[in-house]
């Protein structure tokens, strides 16, 4: 009983403090499809202030069920733990005005149960009689309740249902409404891939900065670059051996970098390197032949503050891209036709005050479909509004933070509504994921991330956006300095679990890893239509994972922008399964590409705008494999 009341007392200091329900691992038998569907009622509703232990909500939706009653009556004194009743009147009133969600039905203790009948619902205003029980979803904790004479009575704050749904009660609104909406509509508990295979094909001298994709030639068929000061290298899986293959020495490249980007900067259709060893620029022009011929070094001067980070984007000038260079102040903007010349963007540097940055993020942050700066700092961001490609806005402040220590940032779409979101990751300090609430205002909303929250909330000090299981929705995979990586899964709008079956520190599967990791990335390395693993690990190896696809090809689409297109990005591109959006993806030329996984065959809609054209769909039917699409503006 002691233990019981530790944890009870512990619960409410946890809602008391402002976090979301406490840990709990993924309930198979009683996911939100359960819930949803063995609800006889399911209400949105919106509270109003609690007060002597009561609280009344306002309906304003029915989702599920006949209720005409335009309020329900809560008396949250009823509990027998008085710490969860002063828990649950400080939640009730942190909401001003916020939704919340309240399920009703017959529900057995633990597992799911029998579903409601077809078409059962409760009368209305009939009083609820013999085992009906209620769960409120409210600022991302479960609370239970019981039928009352005068109203609901509460139970408990009930860390249990946890297992069920940890996330955001604005996310579980929207899950609730999938749910209903679609008879076939799954919450997945486990990742549903494996490893088929694994192995290190390359060891490594010297400090590796960066492992990234790029489609070298142009045909879809992705090469593995890795930036490392002992000479950068390039891999290539042969089907043939079905291995990874050294070319670096066959392309003639002899590059050692820092930092560095890809990009077409010559206008002849073949993807170039820029590279930043230190001192200066260089650019390794790749010829017919797919050799590179080494230029002479730019920017000495320009940079000798140094240089965090390079990112390649359209400059409104067609063959002629330009680079955001990511400096410890303002960005740069160097113009690939003006080699010798950068440019400050967004005027006077607004952000001493921050602390230290990392490399800039570039993406339409805002939805206008023209890209943005995202500059993040230790204690904050800047954000640099693009006017137009190449063009930026004055700097304004942003509270998408880093924290201390190695860092970064990616984006992605997690909840799926269009707008792209920011992990960032800190050696040092708690991962951050800033849901973008539109118009440059983000909400970190970490703590309601389902298994991400408490398994793998700080010290990464890298990441990217993926779909690992070919599911459609976007999962994400975290290196570290001093662990093992991470995959996630997400379970829809926002909510994560980790894939343990995949996970290298719980299966033993390579103990070297757990010492850390330089790089790595997750990318489709032979082509069969299923995202793979790469890490460079501490001491220099280079291993890949790959994906078990099963039969025949994994389903997917992956859609590209050419490097000899009009626009090269970066471009939003939001995949859709009929009213379903499956999220938006940050689509860059010949780097970075939308991969829309399927489960099931059939269309896939895409959808585009480019800064200057109109809003585009196209049509896109999965069958066996993955289809390519290259993306016309």
């Amino acid at each position: 009983m002691k233990t019981i009341g530790f944890l009870l007392t512990m619960t409410a200091v946890l809602v008391l403090a402002g976090s979301s329900t406490a840990p709990a691992m993924i309930n198979p038998n009683f996911t939100p499809v359960h819930l949803v569907k063995q609800s006889s009622l399911i209400l949105q509703l919106q509270f109003g202030p609690a007060k002597d232990g009561k609280a009344t909500a306002s309906v304003q939706r029915v989702l599920k069920g006949k209720f005409d009653q335009k309020q329900v009556a809560f008396i949250l004194s009823a509990s027998a733990f008085p710490e969860h009743i002063t828990a649950a009147e400080k939640l009730v009133n942190s909401q001003k005005g916020a939704s919340c969600i309240f399920f009703a039905g017959k529900f057995a203790e633990g597992q799911g149960v029998q579903e409601a009948e077809p078409g059962a619902a409760a009368e209305p205003n009939a009083a609820w009689q013999g085992n009906e029980k209620a769960f409120l979803h409210i600022a991302g904790t479960w609370v239970s309740f019981s039928m009352g004479k005068g109203g609901w009575e509460m139970d408990r704050i009930n860390d249990a249902m946890g297992t069920t749904w940890t996330g955001g009660t604005d996310m579980l609104i929207r899950v609730a409404e999938y749910i209903l909406e679609d008879p076939d509509a799954d919450v997945p508990v486990k990742e549903g891939v494996h490893w088929s295979s694994f192995s290190q094909f390359a060891k490594l001298d010297g400090p590796v900065h960066a492992a990234m994709p790029v489609d070298l030639a142009g045909d879809g068929k992705l090469t593995l670059y890795i930036a490392c000061e002992g000479g950068d290298r390039l891999f290539r899986y042969d089907a043939g051996t079905q291995k990874m293959e050294d070319v670096t020495a066959t392309a003639k490249l002899t590059a050692r970098s820092k930092v560095a980007v890809w990009g077409d900067f010559n206008a002849d259709g073949r993807m170039d390197l820029l590279s930043w060893d230190g001192e200066g620029l260089v650019i390794y022009t790749q010829g017919a032949d797919g050799t590179f011929q080494t230029g002479e070094k730019l920017l000495k001067g320009a940079l000798a503050d140094g240089c965090l980070g390079l990112t390649c984007i359209d400059g409104g000038k067609p063959g002629r891209p330009c680079v955001v260079i990511s400096t410890k102040t303002a960005p740069l903007l160097w113009m690939s036709d003006e080699p010798d010349k950068v440019k400050p963007i967004g005027g006077a540097f607004a952000g001493a005050d921050l602390g230290s940055p990392a490399n800039c993020l570039v993406a339409d942050l805002d939805g206008d479909a023209i890209p943005d700066i995202l500059q993040p700092f230790e204690k904050g961001s800047l954000v640099y509004k693009g006017t137009a490609p190449g063009r930026f806005e004055a700097a304004k402040r942003c509270v998408v933070a880093l924290g201390v220590g190695t860092s970064g940032a990616f984006a992605g779409d997690y909840d799926a509504d269009g707008l792209l979101d920011v992990f960032t990751v800190s050696s040092e300090s708690t991962t951050g994921l800033w849901s973008n609430r539109g118009g440059f205002e983000f909400t970190n909303t970490m703590t309601m991330t389902g298994e991400l929250s408490y398994k793998g909330g700080s010290g990464a000090i890298g990441g990217t956006t993926c779909d690992f299981n070919n599911d459609g929705r976007q999962d994400v995979f975290f290196y570290y300095a001093s662990a093992s990586p991470h995959l996630y899964f997400n379970r829809g709008f926002r909510s994560f679990g980790l894939a343990n079956g995949m996970d290298l520190s719980t299966n033993n599967m390579l103990p070297q890893a757990e010492d850390g990791q330089q790089a790595g990335c997750v990318v489709d390395l032979n082509g069969d239509g299923a995202q793979d693993m790469v890490l460079v690990l501490k001491n220099g190896e280079v291993w890949a994972f790959y994906v078990e696809a099963g039969e025949g090809s994994s389903k997917c689409v992956r859609a590209v922008l050419s490097s000899k297109g009009p626009y090269i990005g970066p471009l939003t591109v939001t995949g859709w399964r009929e009213k379903c959006c499956l999220g938006a993806w940050n689509v860059l030329a010949g780097t970075s590409e939308a991969f829309v996984g399927q489960k099931e065959a059939g269309p896939v809609i895409l959808k585009w705008q480019t800064p200057a054209g109109k809003p585009q769909q196209k049509q896109v039917i999965v069958e066996t494999g993955p289809v390519r699409v290259v993306l016309q503006p």
